[in-house]
């Protein structure tokens, strides 16, 4: 796994698996960090929380890559919930968004081939 790029924000204890575990309470994050954060959750394998990161901005900017993003969390979600089906709907998606663009074109064909959560691509800011 790479450095940290958040570190001064901790990761969670556990990772939340809606109908697995209990809801963490919010957390309230720097907007100037909340990128950095969510990348730090995705490596770490904290997909809700990345999800959650990357959302507080995404519903100011609407960029079409943070939304692609977002839902590559949300489909590894599904894929922890066991539902491939799902997985395989909102990846599908995910990656329509991510394909075209330059900064995570590479990003998008690794996880294009993902089967196996342990496999998923590591991102960089």
């Amino acid at each position: 796994m790479p450095g940290r790029f958040a570190p001064e924000i901790p990761l969670p204890s556990y990772g939340f698996v809606p109908g697995r575990n209990e809801r963490p309470a919010e957390r309230e994050l720097p907007t100037d960090a909340a990128f950095a954060y969510g990348v730090d959750c995705w490596n770490a394998g904290y997909y809700w929380e990345a999800h959650e990161a990357w959302e507080t901005l995404w519903i100011e900017s609407r960029d079409p890559v943070l939304q692609g993003l977002i839902q590559c969390a949300a489909a590894c979600v599904k894929l922890l919930q066991g539902n491939r089906d799902a997985f395989e709907r909102v990846r599908t998606r995910a990656l329509a968004r991510l394909v075209e663009s330059q900064d995570y074109g590479d990003f998008a064909a690794a996880f294009a081939s993902v089967d196996d959560l342990d496999d998923r691509p590591l991102l960089r800011t």
